[in-house]
């Protein structure tokens, strides 16, 4: 297998990585993020929803649910607006 990275800041990466003695070559470190991907996949709550909520992070269509279907105008209120001064 010939694999080339286009990008000079993965190159340098993976180089660290590999002159750190985390790893022994580039194979060995693309097998492991490979593995590292396909447990991840295989995990329970492994989609970014999922992910997303178990951290306690919500969408913006969960944060904005309870105002479904209350006709809120969020347009901004010219009145309420502050001067700028220069400073």
């Amino acid at each position: 297998m010939n694999l080339e990275s286009v990008k000079p800041e993965r190159a340098r990466r993976v180089n660290a990585h590999i002159q750190s003695g985390h790893f022994h070559d580039a194979d060995e470190l693309l097998e492991k993020a490979l593995d590292a991907l396909e447990e991840e996949a295989s995990a329970p709550g492994s989609s970014a929803t999922e992910r997303r909520r178990a951290a306690g992070r919500k969408s913006l269509v969960e944060v904005f649910a309870p105002l479904r279907g209350m006709n809120v105008d969020f347009e901004r209120s010219q009145s309420a607006s502050r001067q700028v001064v220069p400073g």
